[in-house]
């Protein structure tokens, strides 16, 4: 997060998108583009089904190991009172 306030840093150079934020990413180019900044990315795959599904991947697997993580504590708050 440094280098998005760095007003100094004109180009940010990235592997891949998702090494950058697992989603938003266009959000993060157009915010950047509006300060005369930009975001390099060096392999990047131009397909947009393949990015909306890696950002739907994400958004669903942070949800089930939130939802999974509380009921493993639930269950193993349960069973430490027997």
């Amino acid at each position: 997060m440094s280098l998005l306030k760095d007003k100094s840093i004109n180009l940010i150079v990235v592997e891949h998108k998702d090494r950058f934020t697992m989603f938003g990413f266009n959000a993060y180019k157009v915010l950047l583009n509006n300060e005369g900044r930009d975001i390099e990315v060096v392999n990047e795959f131009d397909n947009g089904k393949e990015d909306l599904l890696g950002d739907f991947v994400a958004i669903i697997t942070s949800f089930c190991a939130k939802l999974y993580g509380q009921r493993n504590r639930e269950d193993n708050q349960g069973a430490s009172k027997w």
